[in-house]
């Protein structure tokens, strides 16, 4: 084996063909790993992630208090999940419970703004009954809330890079 490293045939002593140079290998870099209740570069709260398949798509809330009303159950199997996320504290309620939503609510000052968060494509909702999502609406008002007309969008597309 006069000094010869490796396996294969050509490392028994035993000729072989050699093999064609494996295909350059294209690197992508991984996407950062998102958990709620991380920050980011900015200090804003890190407070729900969504699947894109290829990467994590995180709800980052710039505002003092943020909701989105997700479904996880899909048309199949609707099932609501309440979340509400404060900025400043890092909180963030995330429950199948609408009373202890409800709950929540109205511990916020009164007059307090909420942003609600969405996805690019599909309403988080999407599944769910009528009466269920506007019982969610009409909670915030209820609790002496208001709920911010601009909604943030967060993208959940397949990275192109």
């Amino acid at each position: 084996m006069d000094g010869a490293v490796g396996t294969g045939p050509a490392a028994c002593g035993k000729k072989s063909n050699p093999l064609p140079a494996p295909a350059a290998l294209v690197s992508i870099p991984p996407s950062p790993a998102y958990k709620p209740g991380d920050r980011d570069n900015a200090g804003n709260l890190i407070f729900w992630t969504i699947s894109a398949g290829d990467h994590d798509a995180p709800f980052v809330l710039t505002d003092d208090y943020g909701t989105p009303l997700i479904n996880p159950g899909g048309e199949d199997h609707p099932e609501a999940r309440y979340v509400l996320a404060c900025r400043s504290t890092g909180k963030i309620l995330a429950t199948r419970d609408f009373g202890e939503f409800t709950t929540a609510l109205v511990k916020l000052p009164p007059g307090t703004s909420v942003r609600r968060y969405e996805t690019c494509s599909v309403p988080r909702s999407y599944g769910l009954s009528q009466g269920l999502i506007q019982r969610f609406e009409e909670a915030f008002p209820a609790a002496g809330l208001r709920i911010n007309p601009e909604i943030s969008s967060v993208c959940y597309c397949p990275d192109k890079n």
